[in-house]
């Protein structure tokens, strides 16, 4: 079984709560083309640098996503995710069009990034994808400092008579 990183559900289920092996099983080629386009969805927004505007699939395994992009984090899209799509597209030869998309809405001039790969194994080829731009997401790792000063458990949580927001408790070093 392949491993689906941060982009799985937890505890074998799907996006709508179905058991994952009885999906598996039981799954249209549409809902499985579906459930991996979801997963690719969550990938890019977990960049922080696109979000999903528009998702479309095809029963053939074709995920088609429209993606709108600020300009202050084109570059960066450019050479981090478009780049990595690219390579894992060449790599494992997965046919791929990534394009900016011009249109009109409301009245307006817009535009957003088209990213649309397809695959006889939809599933091998959305994990590869979806690993590729997981390895480019910072982890973000949560430190716990100790408090100190009045009114903390170090100091038995006495405040004193004066109010604990004027030199209270702050962390350690600060």
């Amino acid at each position: 079984m392949v491993d689906e990183g941060i982009f799985s559900k937890p505890s074998g289920q799907t996006d709508v709560g179905d058991d994952v092996a009885a999906f598996e099983q039981g799954a249209t080629r549409k809902e499985e083309v579906d459930h991996y386009a979801s997963m690719f969805a969550r990938a890019i927004e977990s960049t922080k640098l696109a979000d999903v505007v528009e998702l479309n699939t095809a029963e053939v395994g074709q995920i088609h996503i429209l993606a709108r992009v600020k300009r202050h984090n084109e570059k960066l899209w450019i050479d981090k995710i478009v780049d990595a799509i690219l390579l894992v597209c060449e790599k494992d030869n997965i046919d791929q069009h990534i394009c900016k998309q011009f249109f009109r809405r409301h009245g307006k001039k817009k535009f957003g990034w088209m990213i649309s790969y397809g695959a006889t194994d939809i599933k091998t080829a959305t994990i590869s994808i979806c690993s590729s731009i997981e390895e480019l997401v910072p982890k973000h790792e949560v430190l716990e400092a100790p408090l100190i000063g009045r009114g903390t458990p170090q100091s038995g949580g006495q405040v004193g008579p004066k109010s604990a927001m004027r030199g209270g408790a702050h962390p350690v070093g600060a």
